[in-house]
């Protein structure tokens, strides 16, 4: 009988081989730059996150600051226009009131301007929750510029300073700052209700802040290893 010969085909087999090769090689490629793409991009989110936070929560806490120094129960004679008489009423009143509170306002005034600005940049990051809670800031300064302007109107208005000074008084826990509530007969209530109102608006911010820093800094750690 004849032998049997193996005859194997060397150039198409290194050809195959080179080719598998090559494939297996672009494949690792593919995973280590699909996962080096998804580390980059987490580190991105991560300094996105921590960047607009810090600048939020820096205009949140500068609009609180100066939205109490804007409700300071003392009002300086050098906030009042120059030769102003405290006995005067009418026009002169409302005059020296409004150019009192417009330098009061002025800054919780650009503080806010530049809180709409990221309102806008943190909604479009983190959703339409964060904008709920940034707008009870803004509406605890609308209300003190609400009060301001009320208060401006009634100075302006015509009637006896008693019965004006009595109106006025309704606006006194929006306009200052008292660490409680004046009531009605003098004596002391609870605490002022404006002042609570801005505080747990700036904790709703900050809460949120942190809680979405805290999650970034979760997704980003090392998941821990089951116990052998």
């Amino acid at each position: 009988m004849p032998a049997v010969s193996c005859v194997i085909d060397w150039p198409g087999t290194m050809t195959f081989v080179l080719d598998l090769v090559v494939a297996l090689a672009t494949v690792v490629i593919v995973i280590l730059a699909c996962r080096a793409f998804s580390t980059w991009r987490e580190v991105e989110l991560g300094k996105a996150d921590f960047e607009l936070a810090r600048r939020l929560l820096t205009v949140v806490f500068r609009t609180r600051d100066w939205y109490a120094a804007a409700r300071r129960p003392v009002v300086m004679p050098g906030e009042f226009p120059k030769g102003f008489d405290p006995n005067a009423t009418g026009q002169e009143k409302h005059d020296a009131y409004m150019h009192m509170f417009n330098n009061r306002f002025k800054p919780v005034q650009e503080s806010c301007v530049e809180l709409q600005t990221l309102n806008c940049e943190a909604e479009a990051l983190w959703g339409p929750e964060v904008v709920t809670r940034i707008r009870h800031v803004l509406v605890c300064c609308r209300k003190l510029q609400t009060a301001m302007e009320v208060t401006l109107n009634i100075y302006a208005s015509s009637g006896s300073p008693e019965r004006l000074e009595q109106s006025v008084r309704k606006f006194d826990s929006q306009l200052y700052d008292y660490e409680q509530e004046i009531m009605s007969d003098g004596a002391e209530g609870d605490d002022n209700p404006h002042t609570v109102e801005m505080k747990k608006a700036v904790e709703e911010v900050e809460q949120f802040v942190r809680e979405k820093l805290l999650q970034r800094a979760k997704v980003r750690g090392t998941k821990p290893k089951p116990n052998s």
